[in-house]
């Protein structure tokens, strides 16, 4: 049997110092990819909008401990935005301000009431395009 000398760094102990090393080097690409991977961020988060993406709504849900307004956005130069409840009834029409690209809505009716816990559906109109969308609501 072979005595094993505690002071002795192992080979797999001797790998993981090396790979440290390498971590710490500047000229391992790590920099690069920490910015390769912001740059990315960003590109990701503007590209629905430099691509023209459909309307959204947000937050889903919607809890009334937590928020006041549902915010549309990635809306049309111009048009409305309409609400329905699950039975088809419409619930409030609102309309998109000139250029705006963003709406909110304080979850009240046509009458100025609140409107109920419940899921929901919007439309997005602008000419002849139309979009639509779900929304949740927690009273």
């Amino acid at each position: 049997m072979t005595a094993m000398n505690i002071n002795e760094p192992s080979l797999r102990g001797e790998e993981r110092r090396s790979n440290r090393m390498r971590l710490l080097r500047p000229n391992n690409g790590l920099a690069m990819t920490l910015k390769l991977g912001f740059v990315l961020i960003l590109i990701l988060q503007f590209l629905p909008s430099l691509m023209g993406a459909d309307p959204h709504a947000f937050p889903v849900p919607f809890v009334a401990k937590k928020h006041q307004n549902i915010s549309f956005t990635n809306l049309p130069q111009s048009g409305t935005i309409k609400i329905f409840n699950m039975v088809g009834e419409k619930v409030v029409e609102l309309s998109i301000p000139l250029g705006a690209g963003i709406r909110s809505w304080n979850v009240k009716n046509d009458e100025g009431d609140n409107v109920a816990t419940g899921v929901y559906f919007f439309s997005v109109s602008s000419g002849n395009q139309k979009t639509t969308g779900k929304l949740v609501i927690i009273r």
